[in-house]
């Protein structure tokens, strides 16, 4: 009897890990597509050999970001938009780091939660989004665009707490 109880748990859990997966990649395989798509027009469009690191920003256009690298193993940044694409040498611009340094030199205590580059009123940026604890607001949420090319900063969103 307890063999059964054992074998039936087993199966019902095996059976809830698959459907979860199954719902996960339903749920995902849109933004999979979307992001694929991107990487092969970056690839035919552009000289990026080889990419790292995909994600989306979505700014005034949602764009498709590539990090990766050409040919010959420099590192370039790819933007995909709908009908526009950006490609930059990432040594033509400030780099992550820089970014983060700039973030904590203006607001000490943030935690950066993510860094991006990104489009901004037809401008390549870095999109830093962090949060900031104080007693008197609690968590508080920031978006603070800095310039690709320089690492100026362009302009800083406070999230309301609602």
């Amino acid at each position: 009897m307890k063999i059964k109880i054992a074998v039936a748990a087993v199966a019902a859990a095996a059976l809830l890990l698959f459907f979860g997966v199954r719902f996960f990649n339903a749920v995902h395989e849109k933004e999979w597509q979307i992001q694929r798509a991107a990487v092969q027009t970056a690839y035919q469009k552009t000289i990026l050999a080889k990419a790292d690191k995909v994600g989306r920003f979505v700014g005034d256009k949602p764009y498709t970001v590539i990090q990766g690298e050409n040919k010959i193993g420099q590192k370039m940044i790819v933007w995909v938009g709908d009908n526009e694409i950006y490609a930059q040498m990432a040594a033509d611009g400030v780099t992550a780091d820089q970014i983060k340094a700039a973030v904590l030199a203006h607001q000490a205590d943030a935690e950066i939660v993510r860094l991006l580059p990104g489009v901004l009123n037809g401008a390549l940026v870095w999109e830093a989004f962090y949060k900031v604890e104080s007693e008197e607001d609690g968590e508080r949420y920031y978006y603070d665009y800095y310039s690709f090319k320089d690492g100026a900063m362009l302009v800083t969103y406070r999230l309301s707490i609602q």
